[in-house]
């Protein structure tokens, strides 16, 4: 089912907080849910002039961010994805994400993880570093489909 427009943050908070807050990936995933939930989450950010179009998938208890992009040095369209666990901040959740790869399961040379900031003001913010320096940038939440009923 698709969320309306104004539940979408909402929504995608109250599927987060159902997940085990750790700052360890190995912990979350050892630790399991309570209550799994099956959801796909559309967005969109840019930084510079690189569109980048993730896709959250959680399924069960597991977060999967997979993100679609055009390489700007080689043309191509890429395609990775990568493990998200939720952990908490002082301004709301956050998803941290870890072995970022490509789907055939090779390491992504370049891709660094990426962290999700679900604000509690509404907004979510995407960390992306390099290494050296990290780049902010404001995401856009496309759509949301709640799969759940079709799991019970």
């Amino acid at each position: 089912m698709l969320k309306t427009i104004g539940n979408k943050l909402s929504f995608l908070i109250s599927l987060l907080l159902i997940f085990p807050a750790t700052s360890s990936s190995s912990l979350a995933q050892s630790q399991g849910c309570q209550n799994p939930m099956y959801a796909s989450i559309i967005m969109r950010h840019k930084i510079g002039i690189m569109l980048y179009e993730p896709t959250l998938h959680i399924q069960g208890c597991k977060i999967k961010m997979q993100t679609k992009m055009t390489n700007i040095v080689t043309k191509r369209r890429e395609i990775f994805e990568q493990n998200m666990y939720p952990c908490p901040t002082n301004v709301g959740i956050c998803l941290r994400g870890f072995s970022v790869k490509f789907p055939d399961g090779r390491l992504h040379p370049t891709h660094k993880p990426d962290t999700l900031y679900i604000m509690s003001k509404n907004e979510i913010i995407n960390c992306s570093g390099n290494g050296v320096e990290k780049i902010f940038s404001p995401v856009e939440v496309v759509k949301v489909y709640d799969w759940s009923n079709l799991f019970k």
